[in-house]
């Protein structure tokens, strides 16, 4: 059994999303998200916003679309293009079709970066639906600001995307929701030393971060041993967490791939350890299927 909390992670509704970011013609109002450090600002978004060619109004879309993270982009991407299917079938915005020009952020900051530019620079989009991955997301952030593009992504978790500017949106919760609540179920189970195997990404350090000052908090103690997104060997660092004799195991990837990987070698150092796993080891649809007893009992955000 897998025990699994809920972190104020909901379900995105990409289709809504999209079709909003395209169609918000009678001057909608967006409000922060929670937590923003302007409560009362809003953005505007209206035709005017995106960009106007004869008969076609385009914004632009950053998703990761190739390497692992087309886990996430590819199928987002195939449900945007259905939402924007739907709303050019019902006559578009005031007569206009809608477009999107698709750009592949690959999940990282360098490439979402230059997509951005690539949208504002040369396609001269005022909307950019995108990044999914919080460091598209955070990368884009600055580039949109500056140049007064608005910003709405479907997936980015990051805490630091709260502030990250005036344009920047997303409909997807904070990870500060998630670390909190798996910290404080943890420690609700006895649990007082915790190891930690993190990917180095905005998406995971987030979680990391929050995670381990409320555990902290709470009385616990956290050892942390990290890995870069390139890397695909965990045995130095997981047998590093294995000699502290930790309570539990945290497993805390970017993609199902990594997480897949990480699964596969613990059993393989034959740890016996209580595991925790974030929202995309929650996801991970083979995870029971392929390691049953490894994961009985593991505690998961979703």
């Amino acid at each position: 059994m897998v025990k699994k909390l809920f972190g104020g992670l909901g379900i995105t509704i990409l289709g809504a999303t999209l079709a909003f970011a395209l169609t918000g013609c009678a001057e909608e109002e967006i409000p922060t998200q929670e937590g923003s450090s302007s409560q009362e600002s809003t953005a505007v978004v209206t035709e005017e916003t995106a960009m106007e060619e004869g008969d076609t109004v385009t914004i632009g879309g950053i998703l990761p679309l190739t390497g692992e993270g087309a886990a996430y982009g590819d199928p987002m991407q195939k449900v945007a293009q259905i939402a924007l299917d739907k709303v050019n079938a019902a006559g578009g915005v005031n007569g206009k079709k809608l477009s999107v020009i698709w750009e592949d952020g690959k999940c990282n900051g360098a490439d979402a970066a230059n997509a951005a530019n690539k949208l504002i620079n040369v396609d001269k989009v005022k909307v950019i639906y995108g990044g999914f991955c919080s460091s598209e997301t955070l990368a884009i952030a600055p580039i949109a600001e500056k140049a007064g593009v608005v910003v709405l992504s479907p997936g980015s978790s990051s805490p630091d995307i709260t502030n990250a500017g005036d344009f920047i949106f997303r409909n997807y919760p904070s990870d500060a929701s998630q670390g909190k609540v798996l910290a404080e179920y943890v420690n609700s189970k006895g649990l007082k030393k915790v190891a930690i195997l993190s990917e180095q990404n905005d998406y995971t350090l987030g979680i990391q971060k929050v995670f381990e000052e409320k555990f902290k908090e709470l009385g616990g103690t956290v050892e942390v041993q990290t890995y870069l997104p390139q890397d695909s060997d965990f045995r130095t660092p997981l047998v590093k967490l294995k000699a502290g004799t930790p309570d539990a195991l945290f497993i805390n990837p970017q993609t199902p791939a990594k997480a897949d990987l990480a699964f596969k070698q613990v059993e393989e150092l034959q740890w016996d350890v209580q595991l925790i796993g974030n929202d995309v080891v929650a996801g991970y649809q083979d995870l029971i299927s392929k390691y049953k007893d490894l994961v009985d009992g593991m505690i998961v955000a979703e």
